[in-house]
């Protein structure tokens, strides 16, 4: 059987329905049904009537368990299909497969897949160990052997942008072709060294998230405005996402980015821009009522950057203001929020009040030659104007104080303090 076809199901003797669905097809035509009532408001052309079924048995043996469209008998809406020797299961559309997750004995995949059942666009594959070690065995070195792989992918095959983690822990990002990675003349830099990422709110429109990545020249040093050529890139690893602003302000935006960065194997952090005015209640509610938190996200940051609101407020209510947002989310979440903020209202404020202490920093500072003056920072904010593919407009640019071995343990140990809560283990 051609793997691209829809598999046409055999009826078995429980689905005696034939009556009851020529009934309600009847009726239908009479009196318009409450479906039909609910598609049109949706904005729905697809009106169909749909049934589950326990066990549908295919001519190749294969078995699917889900929804399927009652007319025609295709797989249509959450369904589960078992082959001899894989397992689809995700959200099929009259009959094909668009997203879901294959498992094989050679790996698991999660994303995109092409209407049939190929793997088709954007996804995360993590190959099995008895893959690898088979590679091992047909004497490839662990240079070569790809144990992890988050990208684009063409009929199965690994083709467009992508990142990929060796078997020796090294990292390759880049175009590959026919499965492997298309080699960069003259690269002079190792990824991982640096961490790289970038901040986001609704201005920036139209992400196309399949193909992000940071221009940079042979040397790995990330470009500012329009770079030279895009022959050179780096991994966007990481994503702070705007969620909401004062006391009321929700990111429209902010719940598809989050649940893009996600699914495109990026680490995610949320933030809320401070405004000071009104009850801070109001904006820790505002807050932990829009954000998420999953193991493996990086912690809330409040961002202070507004000196003059800071003046206007007064010095000392402000500082009190911004030290009860911290604890009250921190109470609320089981994480330390971090600071994101300038070196002058750092030195002139925050510095001065030993509440602050505790708290990591995500410092602001346009300059990639200089680091921000405290030395003490977890993050840096290098540039307001970073040169990204798939995007149109500049996107603020990142950096990690550290190498991606250390941001993995950072990553880890905030993933085990989630795991810790009895909200995350019930």
């Amino acid at each position: 059987m051609n793997k691209n076809e829809p598999h046409k199901p055999i009826v078995t003797g429980r689905t005696v329905i034939t009556a009851v669905i020529a009934l309600t097809f009847l009726c239908g035509l009479l009196i318009p049904s409450p479906v039909f009532y609910l598609a049109e408001r949706m904005g729905s052309s697809r009106i169909f009537l749909a049934k589950d079924t326990t066990e549908m048995i295919m001519p190749d043996g294969s078995v699917y368990e889900g929804t399927v469209n009652a007319f025609n008998g295709k797989f249509d809406g959450y369904g589960v299909l078992k082959t001899a020797h894989a397992s689809y299961t995700g959200k099929w559309i009259n009959g094909r497969l668009i997203l879901g997750k294959l498992t094989t004995p050679q790996m698991t995949y999660e994303g995109g897949f092409g209407g049939g059942l190929d793997i088709d666009g954007f996804g995360i594959a993590r190959y099995s160990r008895e893959y690898i070690d088979s590679l091992r065995a047909a004497g490839l070195p662990d240079s070569s052997i790809i144990i992890a792989y988050t990208g684009n992918f063409s009929r199965s095959i690994r083709n467009g942008l992508g990142r990929a983690v060796m078997a020796d822990s090294t990292m390759v990002f880049g175009r590959f072709t026919n499965g492997n990675p298309v080699k960069t003349p003259n690269a002079a830099f190792r990824l991982g060294e640096t961490v790289y990422g970038i901040d986001i709110s609704h201005f920036q429109k139209n992400l196309d998230w399949d193909n992000l990545a940071l221009f940079c020249d042979r040397l790995g040093t990330i470009h500012h405005n329009t770079p030279t050529d895009s022959l050179y890139m780096q991994p966007v690893l990481f994503v702070y996402i705007k969620a909401t602003e004062g006391s009321a302000f929700k990111d429209s935006a902010f719940a598809a980015n989050m649940r893009a960065a996600r699914r495109h194997g990026i680490t995610r952090g949320a933030y809320h821009f401070l405004r000071l005015k009104g009850d801070v209640e109001d904006h820790i509610s505002n807050f932990t009522g829009t954000a998420i938190w999953r193991p493996g996200d990086l912690p809330p940051v409040l961002d202070v950057e507004v000196e003059s609101e800071i003046l206007a407020y007064g010095v000392e209510k402000s500082l009190d203001f911004i030290y009860r947002w911290l604890k009250g989310v921190e109470a609320e979440t089981g994480i330390k929020p971090m600071i994101y903020t300038t070196d002058k209202i750092r030195d002139l404020y925050l510095d001065t009040d030993a509440r602050f202490k505790e708290f990591d920093y995500w410092m602001a500072r346009y300059n990639r030659i200089m680091p921000p003056e405290n030395s003490d920072w977890k993050f840096w904010q290098f540039s307001d104007k970073g040169a990204l593919n798939g995007s149109d407009s500049p996107a603020d640019l990142d950096v990690y104080n550290s190498d991606l071995d250390s941001f993995n343990r950072y990553l880890q140990e905030l993933a085990d303090t989630l795991r810790r809560l009895d909200k995350f283990n019930k």
